[in-house]
């Protein structure tokens, strides 16, 4: 899942690299992305988009300035951490 939300996080950034790095990816990781995505399509409802403003407000009354976005801050604080140093 960290990989998944690294790769989303990238190629909102950079589609180029996030394109390229997916060809790097083995091809069972990807189908079960997909069946990933599925599952959270079928059972997602308004009812999560409701969840996730109150907590994106939860996390600003709580010094989180970002709220929600301040997670996408620590991925990519390991993006760059890890950009010059051999995996």
């Amino acid at each position: 899942m960290a990989l998944q939300y690294c790769l989303n996080n990238l190629g909102a950034k950079n589609p180029e690299t996030a394109k390229a790095l997916l060809k790097t990816i083995h091809k069972g990781i990807l189908e079960n992305y997909k069946e990933n995505d599925e599952i959270y399509l079928k059972y997602h409802s308004f009812i999560d988009d409701g969840f996730e403003i109150f907590y994106d407000h939860f996390l600003k009354m709580n010094q989180q300035k970002d709220g929600f976005n301040s997670y996408n801050k620590f991925v990519d604080l390991a993006i760059n951490y890890f950009k010059n140093k051999e995996l």
